[in-house]
């Protein structure tokens, strides 16, 4: 069976130049999430340590001897690292048809199956011009970022890509400036002088995406490391508040450029199950299970 994945695999991007951008913040982390990115059959790949006390180890490591490793700024958690990556792409002129994006929790929150994997690199096989994941649907109409003085635009926020593991090609890429990194644009949707969970997001956010978030973040049924806002743990609230908003604007932004935002189970549930079968019957990257994770 192993055989049989690892020759799909092969036969997915046989034509395709592909290049991986992980992201690590723990040694044990890294270790595990490397052969994720290895089995897809990536051309390069280039780690950005986000965490100064482990790049020592990570880069006398042998698992990593053909991996490019960059000290990341951690300025905008992963989505900082990932765009520190593109920047290393763009000026060593890296050749790539796509890159392939991820956090070094990617197989720690999740069952990672191979079948899972198969789907991904299936998707990127027969998709261009897309940004390719697991799509999650909001399931509410009155999600949207809020325009400001300069710019009334609403961006409505439909549907978007969980990031623990997501690919997009050039042209998709090209459209958004090979931008992933939006700290500048969603830094205000923040109260930096809140004292309650109530009033952290700005009203630059509609009430009911508000609500939505404070739930998810500070109720302790949401985030498996929410819990009550207090001041100590104000900047670990506004790392992951912001890296939520980036997530919602850079799908919010990829429908405004028409790029397809495409999910890995062809949005089909009867997939989802079946994948959800081989992890039961054992067939599965990691002993954790994906009800850990609760999406917005």
């Amino acid at each position: 069976m192993t055989q049989a994945f690892d020759l799909s695999f092969k036969l997915c991007n046989k034509d395709i130049i592909s290049i991986g951008i992980l992201v690590g913040y723990t040694f044990e982390n890294v270790t595990k999430a490397i052969t994720i990115i290895e089995e897809i059959g990536t051309t390069t790949n280039i780690l950005v340590v986000n965490n100064s006390a482990i790049i020592n180890n990570l880069r006398f490591d042998d698992r990593l001897k053909n991996w490019i490793i960059l000290l990341g700024s951690n300025s905008n958690s992963e989505f900082s690292a990932w765009q520190e990556g593109l920047a290393y792409i763009l000026e060593q002129s890296l050749d790539h048809d796509c890159i392939i994006f991820a956090n070094d929790t990617v197989n720690i929150h999740r069952c990672f199956t191979k079948f899972r994997l198969l789907m991904f690199c299936y998707q990127i096989a027969r998709n261009k011009n897309a940004y390719i994941g697991t799509l999650l649907n909001t399931k509410n109409k009155n999600f949207f970022f809020l325009g400001n003085k300069q710019n009334n635009k609403i961006l409505r926020i439909t549907n978007y890509i969980s990031t623990y593991l997501f690919s997009m090609d050039k042209s998709a890429l090209k459209k958004l400036n090979y931008q992933l990194d939006y700290y500048n644009e969603l830094k205000s949707h923040i109260n930096e002088h809140s004292t309650t969970a109530e009033d952290f997001f700005a009203d630059t956010l509609s009430l009911s995406l508000r609500l939505r978030l404070v739930e998810w973040l500070f109720s302790g049924r949401g985030w498996y490391k929410g819990g009550k806002f207090t001041e100590q743990k104000r900047e670990m609230f506004t790392r992951k508040a912001l890296c939520i908003l980036n997530e919602f604007y850079l799908a919010s932004l990829s429908h405004q450029f028409n790029i397809k935002l495409k999910d890995i189970f062809l949005r089909q549930n009867w997939l989802y199950k079946f994948d959800r079968l081989l992890v039961w019957l054992g067939e599965v990257r990691s002993k954790d299970v994906d009800n850990k994770f609760t999406s917005i």
